[in-house]
């Protein structure tokens, strides 16, 4: 009995530490090319944390060269935060690249020259 009993309480706290780490959320990189004003950096991060459902906070990781990398974390996919990105409307980037965990964005105007 006393077996059983303790191996139902660490069940118990293991299965709440697993919902504890799986809640957290993904960290998803999110690149931009193309930036040549700041302002888009900080539009972007204004953007992703107000306007996209499930992110939880962004990290910049770097602004060198025209690209931005941007950490997020988001309790939802990279392709649903891809998916939200691409409808916003009269946007100045546009996605070009989606996997598991990274987004890659482009000014619209880089974005032509694709």
């Amino acid at each position: 009995k006393a077996i059983k009993k303790a191996s139902m309480e660490l069940a118990d706290k293991m299965i709440a530490q697993i919902l504890e780490k799986w809640s957290q959320g993904n960290n998803i990189i999110i690149k931009m090319i193309g930036v040549t004003d700041y302002k888009d950096v900080a539009d972007l991060k204004d953007v992703l944390k107000t306007q996209i459902n499930g992110i939880k906070a962004v990290d910049q990781r770097k602004f060198e060269g025209g690209e931005v990398v941007l950490e997020a974390e988001s309790r939802v996919p990279a392709h649903d935060i891809a998916d939200e990105i691409s409808g916003l409307p009269g946007a100045p980037y546009k996605v070009v690249y989606t996997s598991a965990n990274i987004i890659e964005i482009v000014v619209n105007a880089a974005a032509d020259r694709r």
